[in-house]
């Protein structure tokens, strides 16, 4: 899918420190987070903003 540029893996949202792609074989599963959290997509989960250097987004291409 689109926002899925490999098969598994958690992808940011292109732009977004607040939404996240969890993909499994190719199926892309929307997940966001809350308030003053931003996405670590190393560990697929919710961190304080400051924990996450400049979002600590890898971008979907």
């Amino acid at each position: 899918s689109a926002n899925c540029p490999r098969r598994n893996g958690f992808f940011a949202k292109e732009g977004s420190c607040k939404t996240i792609f969890q993909c499994t074989d190719g199926a892309a599963t929307k997940m966001s987070s809350q308030n003053d959290l931003a996405i670590n997509p190393a560990a697929g989960t919710c961190l304080w903003k400051y924990l996450v250097p400049d979002c600590g987004l890898q971008r979907a291409r």
